[in-house]
């Protein structure tokens, strides 16, 4: 089957489109996920021979936001630090068609995997996120959704660098003459609820402080594990949305939500949401603040993050032979790690 051909539909997430062959060079071999406006696949790349990550979306679905509007994201943020590099983008039937690199997983499957991240690991993957949004503004965008599904790391010698994908909701704010688009209200609510701005909450224009805000949100989770909003339900979306709002602004609720955390987690937290619209956040300061917990937290140990250290005790753990009848367990305190920097097995 070939491109002449229509794939299988992008929202049928069981359908049969393994072997489909896309312009003959791409391959199709396996859904990775379904994004904001299209579904990505892997596939094999026969010019790179090497596997890829394509995003479709159908080119005749009007909607606010399309593949062609994430593409020209892409276009303008190429070779920023911990953008996710652009490959290929066009069209094929009625697909639209946009080819990035492959990346290994994002971060929600580490913290699945981790159950929390230290501060040393949150701490080493905030200075990183903090460069990529601070390029990403700088190009005139605001992301929209920041969530750990949409940051994961690189591959091979990329293995411990963070990247930002998912542009599918990214808005501009500043116009053609970097001239700031101006406040509204009543707007439409967009992104994630768990990891959504006050500002989005109420329908307000966003701007760069509602990324920072939500890269808060996003760093609390990780090094708790959990937020206190994760399992509402409620009976419809908008009596969710409005229960995680009120346990966002509700009194003494940032006290609660910031308990046991070093001070870096609230201060992010205060000063995004006390920003003014048009005002730039202050990078080099968060950045700063987290580079310092890094710091405290990792003077031995590198660029070793949570999963790679869990993996390495892990395997440690599988290749110990059982013990004698008459032996001692393992003193596993007495062991030694190695614990440099290197890629994972």
């Amino acid at each position: 089957m070939t491109i002449q051909d229509d794939p299988p539909a992008a929202t049928d997430p069981v359908a049969d489109f393994r072997g489909v062959r896309i312009r003959g060079r791409w391959k199709m071999l396996s859904l990775i996920g379904d994004g904001t406006f299209g579904s990505v696949y892997s596939v094999h790349d026969k010019k790179l021979n090497c596997d890829v990550a394509m995003k479709l979306g159908h080119n005749h679905i009007k909607k606010t936001h399309n593949l062609k509007e994430e593409t020209d994201v892409y276009r303008r943020i190429q070779n920023g630090p911990g953008m996710t590099k652009m490959l290929w983008h066009g069209t094929a039937a009625t697909y639209d068609v946009l080819v990035m690199e492959q990346l290994g997983p994002c971060l929600h499957e580490l913290l699945n995997y981790c159950g929390h991240f230290s501060h040393r690991t949150t701490g080493m993957l905030a200075v990183q996120i903090f460069d990529a949004i601070e390029f990403l503004h700088s190009k005139g965008f605001i992301h929209c959704d920041i969530k750990p599904t949409n940051f994961a790391m690189g591959t091979g010698e990329n293995f411990h660098r963070c990247f930002l994908f998912d542009f599918g909701l990214a808005a501009r704010y500043l116009d053609d003459e970097d001239i700031h688009r101006e406040y509204s209200e009543y707007n439409q609510v967009i992104g994630t609820n768990a990891f959504a701005s006050v500002s989005c909450h109420l329908g307000l224009q966003l701007s760069r402080r509602d990324d920072i805000e939500s890269l808060a949100y996003m760093f609390i989770y990780f090094a708790k594990g959990t937020l206190p909003w994760l399992a509402y339900r409620e009976q419809t979306k908008t009596q969710t949305h409005e229960k995680v709002f009120l346990k966002k602004t509700g009194p003494q609720n940032l006290e609660k939500l910031c308990t046991g955390l070093p001070p870096a987690y609230k201060h992010l937290l205060v000063d995004a949401r006390e920003l003014m619209y048009t005002e730039k956040p202050d990078y080099k300061g968060y950045k700063r603040l987290f580079q310092e917990l890094w710091l405290i937290q990792n003077r031995e140990s590198g660029l070793h993050y949570d999963w790679m250290y869990k993996r390495e005790v892990e395997t440690l753990v599988r290749e110990m032979p059982p013990p004698t009848p008459k032996s001692s367990p393992p003193v596993f305190q007495q062991t030694s790690l190695n614990l440099s920097i290197g890629q994972p097995s």
